[in-house]
């Protein structure tokens, strides 16, 4: 039962790597980005801006409420603007369970 939930959680990992770029607004700007979504569960979705900066983090979105996750040098909330408790210890939990994942990402897009 093991081998098929990690099977499970590996395949949607990679279809979410697929998923088509949204655009969203950007925080203190008047134009929308594309942004790549990493991965999207529980309701929430985990992705970058394509101008991002160290330290290595991920942004969250649920229903229009946001959180800024840090991962290195540990999972770590940097902000969380209106996501319940409930849905912060998920992204957070998704964060520690993705982590090497999102950070091999970060690496992949900006260097």
């Amino acid at each position: 039962m093991k081998k098929v939930g990690r099977l499970l959680n590996f395949l949607l990992f990679i279809l979410s790597l697929f998923t088509f770029l949204l655009p969203l607004p950007r925080d203190n700007h008047h134009y929308a980005h594309f942004v790549p979504t990493l991965l999207t569960i529980f309701g929430l979705r985990f992705y970058f801006f394509l101008d991002e900066h160290e330290p290595i983090h991920v942004h969250v979105n649920a229903n229009g409420k946001k959180a800024k996750i840090a991962l290195e040098p540990e999972v770590s909330v940097v902000y969380n603007h209106g996501l319940k408790e409930q849905e912060l210890k998920k992204a957070i939990e998704t964060c520690r369970i993705y982590r090497e994942d999102f950070i091999t990402e970060w690496h992949k897009r900006f260097g």
